[in-house]
């Protein structure tokens, strides 16, 4: 491992990206910026060529490159990488229908929403139409471009809600039809879901499932939406929950996995408060930071067709910092109910 600080990588960055882009940045401008993401502050790096005709300009993420540079890449490699980067993002941008005026494709048609920690997000919410809902908060989206290769969209912040003319009532209502059609729900039982991850990986062995106790019978479905990118949304809507609770037969609790997806467990299962430990737990060892959703646990009633927290909600935040002073690590004899660190392997 490199031990070399945050802000020393980002001045090595910075003075030496130019040497290693073409002769054609040789005059380019290197600018450092702080951007507020969900669950977290990001650092990016804009490399802005001295004759460059567009508004758009390609941002690295610097604390990405970081992490690849503690666990022992070097310096070298990491800006032979950006320098990649930035000529392929620049060169991809001659194919984008908003590149000289973006204002004119922010089609309220392909606003949609995205669910977030509270708690975690408040400095994102000072400065950006959204409304609570439960211990998350609804923040809202227009979406550029959808392909397998990935998704191109931008935060609707109060300053562009204001330029395209939206309130946050309007954009409820147009979020709230959109997100169904632009990024439909799915709903997984757990086993096809590892199932499907061991077929990509080569291991087609049923035994394997049954070793793990996730045969066809073992009670556990994930919602998320058909790009596995931020579908933990799908849980706002009742009628993907009430699908979900009619396939296991009865009352359901929803467990927020991550931003990505949430699983879905019997009431019978067991109790409210042991299923929040094992959420904290799984988020506080074997998911990232800015991809936390809740600690909480929820029941949905489907005689009720009603959504409700069922925990004790002590746990609002999900930053490494309040795991720290509230939760004790887990011993090595407990063993977490589901590791999700299998799902965005094969989904993403």
């Amino acid at each position: 491992m490199n031990e070399i600080s945050f802000e020393k990588f980002v001045e090595d960055a910075r003075n030496g990206i130019l040497s290693y882009l073409p002769s054609e940045y040789e005059n380019a401008r290197v600018e450092i910026s702080q951007k507020t993401k969900v669950n977290r502050k990001a650092t990016g790096m804009q490399v802005i060529p001295e004759e460059s005709d567009t508004s758009i300009v390609p941002s690295l993420s610097l604390d990405n490159y970081y992490e690849s540079i503690i666990k022992g890449a070097s310096m070298d490699s990491i800006l032979e990488r950006m320098a990649d980067t930035i000529v392929t993002a620049y060169r991809d941008l001659d194919t984008l229908p908003y590149r000289d005026n973006p204002m004119e494709h922010m089609d309220k048609s392909k606003v949609y929403m995205q669910i977030a920690n509270t708690d975690s997000n408040h400095e994102l919410a000072a400065n950006a139409p959204h409304r609570d809902f439960h211990d998350m908060t609804v923040f809202y989206r227009i979406l550029y471009d959808k392909s397998p290769e990935g998704i191109q969209s931008v935060l609707i912040t109060n300053d562009l809600a204001d330029t395209i003319g939206v309130t946050e009532e309007e954009l409820f209502e147009l979020a709230s039809k959109q997100t169904k059609e632009l990024f439909p729900p799915k709903i997984e039982s757990m086993s096809s879901v590892i199932s499907k991850f061991f077929s990509d990986a080569g291991m087609d062995d049923p035994s394997m499932l049954e070793d793990m106790g996730m045969d066809e019978e073992f009670g556990m479905y994930l919602i998320s939406n058909d790009t596995y990118v931020y579908g933990a949304t799908s849980m706002i809507y009742d009628d993907v929950l009430y699908d979900a609770a009619s396939r296991l037969g009865e009352n359901v609790y929803i467990l927020p996995s991550s931003l990505h997806e949430v699983l879905v467990v019997p009431c019978s299962v067991g109790d409210p408060e042991e299923l929040s430990k094992m959420v904290r737990e799984i988020n506080q060892n074997t998911v990232r930071e800015d991809e936390r959703l809740s600690n909480q646990v929820f029941k949905y009633d489907k005689e009720a067709r009603s959504l409700t927290q069922v925990s004790d909600g002590k746990m609002l935040g999900i930053k490494d910092e309040n795991y720290k002073t509230v939760i004790e690590p887990p011993t090595p004899s407990q063993t977490p109910f589901f590791d999700r660190s299998a799902v965005p392997a094969m989904a993403r």
